[in-house]
């Protein structure tokens, strides 16, 4: 079964896009199977693998309305497959809220192809409505990402809050794995940035996930290049850092790496 990891946080501009698409790379790159779910109207991660987020009519809203089969909607991208978003899904939102069992939508089609992969990686959009509402009951891990600039207490309990809601009403394998703290670089340089990563680590604690991510001007570039931080950038302080937070991920999930892997099935 794979890892079904979601990104979520009722807050834009976080980081959260960027995380994602980052995992997923970093992952795919030591050799495992992901799926790639874009849960975001506005469709960044569809836009960062090479997509386009307009005029695509097969899209992951359509699919959870039973307008399509979610193997008819897959496309491939640096060897991941994509189920994208498009900014039709605005309006599909709303229609989705309406229908009954809603929430369950996406985990129904999810449970067809899920044992294909080691991971599932779902990027949300950043509110807390239908379409986020499925990630999580389809997710049995969730990643908030979060910038310490504009940190906020009051929201990040509500996004803990609603996890807990899911779990207890609909999806008791919800489990929260924890914080990235992203553009890490300047605040971290600062009181203010200091007070409130303590802040964080106090009120969770073993929660913020290490490394934090630090800033570079080769994220920005890269996404208006269209490409991935590995691609544009590889020995950047970001896709290092993102690098190694997957291999620590690996290890809270207590997954064995593909390289120990073959270590011990060459030496049995």
């Amino acid at each position: 079964m794979a890892h079904t990891i979601a990104f979520a946080f009722n807050k834009g501009g976080v980081g959260k896009t960027t995380s994602a698409v980052s995992l997923a790379v970093s992952l795919q790159r030591m050799g495992y199977k992901i799926l790639f779910i874009d849960m975001d109207p506005q469709a960044n991660s569809t836009m960062n693998f090479g997509f386009s987020n307009k005029g695509n009519l097969k899209h992951v809203g359509r699919m959870m309305l039973g307008e399509f089969p979610i193997q008819d909607i897959i496309l491939q991208s640096r060897g991941i497959d994509i189920l994208p978003a498009s900014d039709e899904m605005f309006d599909k939102q709303r229609e989705i809220g309406s229908k009954h069992l809603s929430h369950t939508f996406l985990n129904d089609y999810l449970d067809a192809i899920r044992d294909q992969y080691d991971f599932v990686i779902l990027d949300c959009p950043p509110s807390l409505e239908a379409l986020t509402v499925n990630a999580l009951v389809a997710a049995d891990q969730v990643i908030c990402p979060l910038i310490l600039e504009s940190f906020d207490m009051k929201g990040i309990e509500k996004m803990i809050q609603t996890l807990l809601d899911i779990r207890k009403k609909v999806n008791p394998n919800l489990n929260f794995m924890g914080f990235i703290v992203c553009k890490s670089s300047a605040i971290m340089q600062t009181k203010l940035g200091k007070l409130n990563l303590e802040d964080l680590e106090a009120t969770f604690p073993d929660k913020v996930l290490r490394p934090l991510i630090r800033t570079a001007v080769t994220v920005p570039e890269s996404q208006n290049e269209g490409m991935t931080i590995f691609e544009w950038a590889a020995e950047s302080k970001p896709a290092l850092d993102y690098d190694q937070l997957a291999k620590n991920i690996l290890q809270i999930l207590n997954v064995t790496s593909h390289e120990q892997s073959l270590q011990t099935n060459t030496h049995a």
